[in-house]
């Protein structure tokens, strides 16, 4: 399984970096409210002064991009704009450079509301270097390796628990042993290949490799896939979901409430059994997941009966 999760631009979900001045803190910068800004007005007021219930010191906190977008919804001027998407972008390069240039709108918007082409320009100047730095080998070695890693995984129709299905899933074992060979070099040699070396696209293809590996590699890569979400190179959900997976294969419960298992007595899809469901939304927040209620119903999952 494999999650994307981004950063959305309406998210109100992680804090900012300045504080309440209602707390005797540091002054926030608040732009009054108008007939441009009023729908939105509310919440990204309520975004920014929400900042000082955050940990701003973990690294999960996207605070510098609801920062950047929250300006904007508020009608901020350009320079205050300009001013936080530069520091959104030095914390998140490849990140805030995709939503900028590759999302559906904002480069678009950004220049139509302040028409600044000398800082537009320096803008995407900068987000061009951050592209033009990746490893364009690393994105080759990868992409061959992500094909051949979904080779069955990618159509349901090659589902392991369908009857007859057994003969794909023993050419994708032998497939996946050859690939966690290879992803074994690449960490050796390149450290992890996440987000600033291959952008977005490819920056979980190593985990998803180590995801599918013997139980050795996994543990053995525990550390340098959190070390890779922690340095923002690999999307949030990543550490959990091998965490899960490693409990579930040494037969604990998991924690997070990542994996799923097929019940061949009821011929269903069931949540592995837990550790604990107390706080598990709140858990599961931290790693950029969906409550487990909801992650149920897009899987079309069940709770295990006891």
């Amino acid at each position: 399984m494999h999650h994307k999760g981004y950063f959305v631009w309406w998210s109100l979900s992680w804090a900012l970096i300045f504080f309440n001045p209602a707390l005797g803190q540091e002054n926030i910068y608040i732009p009054d409210s108008t007939i441009d800004n009023k729908n939105s007005y509310t919440s990204y007021k309520k975004l920014l002064l929400y900042s000082h219930k955050e940990d701003l010191s973990d690294p999960r906190s996207d605070h510098k991009h609801n920062i950047f977008i929250s300006y904007y919804h508020l009608k901020a001027p350009s320079d205050t704009v300009f001013k936080y998407m530069r520091q959104a972008i030095d914390f998140d390069p490849v990140t805030e450079c995709d939503l900028i240039f590759k999302g559906d709108y904002p480069f678009i918007k950004i220049c139509s509301r302040f028409y600044c082409p000398e800082k537009m320009e320096k803008v995407k100047n900068l987000c061009d270097s951050v592209y033009s730095s990746f490893d364009s080998t690393l994105i080759d070695i990868l992409s061959i390796i992500k094909e051949s890693d979904q080779k069955y995984r990618a159509d349901q129709k090659y589902s392991p628990w369908i009857k007859g299905n057994e003969s794909y899933w023993e050419e994708q074992a032998i497939i996946d042993s050859i690939n966690i060979l290879l992803v074994n070099k690449i960490l050796l040699r390149h450290g992890y290949p996440g987000r600033q070396k291959v952008g977005r696209e490819l920056e979980d293809v190593a985990f998803m490799v180590i995801q599918h590996a013997d139980i050795k590699n996994q543990e053995k890569h525990l550390y340098i896939i959190k070390n890779a979400v922690e340095q923002r190179q690999l999307y949030k959900s990543a550490y959990p979901l091998l965490v899960d997976r490693i409990r579930m294969k040494k037969h604990l419960p998991q924690i997070y409430g990542t994996q799923l298992v097929h019940n061949k007595k009821r011929d269903r899809l069931e949540l592995y059994k837990m550790e604990s469901l107390e706080g598990i939304d709140e858990l599961r927040a931290k790693y950029g997941l969906s409550t487990l209620r909801s992650y149920l119903e897009r899987t079309g999952a069940f709770m295990p009966e006891n």
